[in-house]
């Protein structure tokens, strides 16, 4: 590890530019690998604005469609089902929260912890559906009352989930975990996105869930503003940027 980490500064300091997905990234990067704060650039991630192709044939599959027509407040992850996505966590506290309102848990995705986690949470309410494109998702979403994008702590500080873009340009209100006063929370609290876990207990985290299958999110106003700040046109002009500054 510690040829690894003297790698990655030699690389970062003969680099001229580096970007990074977010301020937490770059204040990392300053203090742990004493690196030049003004050759770090903060770039996130961006959504293609495309149309869908008049040919594309794209249906919510069967077994969806019959957890939509319950009526229930649906709940969902969508991504990869690994170790740093703190799914332990969220899938013990979200047992609670379905004992105690009438809602689902929609759970998309594949990953090395599937199969542990459909073995140690065997609810009616849990559904889940595997893999599936993000046509697909996008047909779901809009569907769903809250989307979750879990992480373990500290996360922020040397990634930004693009399942939390995701959601938001869909029009979900998205419960993240991050660091308080972290640019995740930030953003979330700021925008009123959603809800922010920041690590305290768990308690906290299903009163947290329980709040926001309560608030009535504008949905709208949640999808307006996240193209705004995550649309090909603010990226493309930070990226026009950096490649004509010298």
């Amino acid at each position: 590890m510690s040829v690894l980490k003297a790698l990655d500064v030699f690389i970062m300091k003969s680099a001229n530019k580096i970007v990074v997905l977010s301020e937490d990234m770059k204040t990392l990067l300053i203090q742990k690998r004493n690196i030049k704060g003004e050759k770090i650039y903060v770039i996130n991630n961006f959504i293609f604005e495309r149309k869908e192709k008049k040919n594309a044939n794209h249906e919510i599959p069967d077994s969806i469609k019959e957890v939509i027509r319950e009526g229930k407040k649906i709940m969902v992850f969508a991504g990869n089902l690994g170790t740093f996505q703190n799914l332990d966590l969220l899938f013990e506290v979200v047992e609670n929260v379905l004992k105690k309102t009438e809602s689902v848990f929609l759970v998309i995705g594949e990953g090395v912890n599937k199969q542990s986690l459909q073995n140690k949470f065997k609810n009616k309410n849990i559904h889940f559906v595997g893999y599936l494109q993000n046509e697909l998702l996008q047909l779901i979403y809009p569907k769903c009352k809250i989307g979750f994008a879990p992480v373990i702590q500290d996360i922020e500080k040397v990634a930004f989930p693009s399942k939390i873009i995701s959601y938001l340009v869909s029009g979900i209100p998205v419960i993240t975990f991050s660091s308080k006063d972290s640019e995740i929370s930030n953003l979330i609290e700021s925008n009123t996105f959603g809800l922010n876990y920041s690590f305290n207990d768990k308690k906290h985290l299903e009163e947290l869930i329980v709040k926001g299958l309560n608030i009535e999110f504008d949905t709208k106003n949640i999808k307006d503003k996240a193209f705004t700040i995550f649309g090909e046109e603010l990226a493309f002009k930070k990226w026009e940027q950096l490649y004509n500054e010298k």
